[in-house]
């Protein structure tokens, strides 16, 4: 909820932090690398929400006679495993594609401890002390 002066207005406070988050988009959009990282995290994201769907096999589904079962385009490799099969038979992207959510749980939470563990309200009491301490986190 942003303040409002007496005449209707956002106030100065909210107008210069919602300009800051502005000018900090705009950075991010015309860093190449970044764009690229948002992009991939995206694809990360959608692929893990998605996992149940897209999967093409049970990814704690063992079977013995189909164990290390090279890669599609190896000599002896099948397309209904395109990256082979471990040592107990388990279809390998299945397994990657359920373990992009363990991976995401991971990232997550070390992001929320970083914001989270050693703040008080005293150092976010303002816009530029949260976004350089975010900015902090992520470096």
């Amino acid at each position: 909820m942003t303040e409002m002066s007496i005449i209707g207005e956002p106030s100065v406070a909210s107008r210069s932090e919602r300009s800051e988050w502005k000018r900090a988009l705009r950075s991010l959009a015309k860093s190449r690398a970044a764009v690229v990282g948002v992009f991939v995290l995206s694809v990360v994201i959608v692929v893990a929400i998605a996992a149940a769907w897209i999967t093409p096999h049970n990814p704690n589904e063992q079977v013995l006679e189909r164990r290390l079962l090279p890669p599609a385009w190896v000599e002896g490799g099948t397309r209904s495993h395109l990256l082979g099969t471990d040592h107990l038979g388990r279809d390998i992207l299945s397994r990657m594609i359920y373990g992009s959510r363990i991976s995401l749980a991971v990232g997550f939470s070390a992001f929320v401890a970083c914001l989270a563990g050693p703040t008080s309200r005293r150092s976010l009491s303002s816009a530029q002390a949260r976004s350089a301490f975010v900015l902090g986190c992520l470096a």
